[in-house]
This record gives structure tokens, sequence and C-alpha cells, in this order.
């Protein structure tokens, strides 16, 4: 992944929705907020029209993921600091 201009210092926001398939468009995200974040952007937006696994935000059950927090824990470690 590279950006044509320079983003250091800059306000970056990442738009993408997570259409089929999926996966791959959550970690193509990923991807550009990790390069923004090693090309020195100042902070970095997620912005997620439909959030992938969003419906499973919480346990009905004992050892049930709750993956919509995974996801968004993903996106924080990879570098995404706007709120």
């Amino acid at each position: 992944m590279r950006f044509e201009e320079s983003v250091r210092g800059c306000d970056a926001f990442v738009l993408q929705s997570h259409s089929a398939p999926i996966n791959d468009q959550i970690m193509e995200q990923l991807i550009m907020v990790d390069a923004l974040k090693r090309a020195s952007a100042k902070r970095i937006t997620v912005v997620m029209p439909f959030w992938g696994y969003a419906r499973q935000d919480k346990k009905h059950r004992g050892r049930e993921p709750i993956s919509a927090r995974l996801i968004a824990d993903m996106f924080k470690v990879a570098g995404a600091t706007g709120s």
C-alpha cells in the first residue's frame, strides 16, 4: 500500500464498507490504517458505513466470541486513533 502524497502530520480518514467478501474488505482496511500509521499520519479515523460483524456485539451464551469488539480492537492496534 502506497499513498501518492505525504500524510506526515495529517488527519486521515479511511472509508470502506464491509461487503462480501467481508474478511478481505476488513483486511484491506487494516492494511491501509497500518500504512498510514507507518507514514506518520497524525490521526487516523476509520469510517465504516456497514460494520462487518456488528451483530455479534454481546454474548448470548458462555464461550461465545464478541466479534464486534475483536474488529474494533484490531483497528486500534493497527493505528486507528480517531473517534
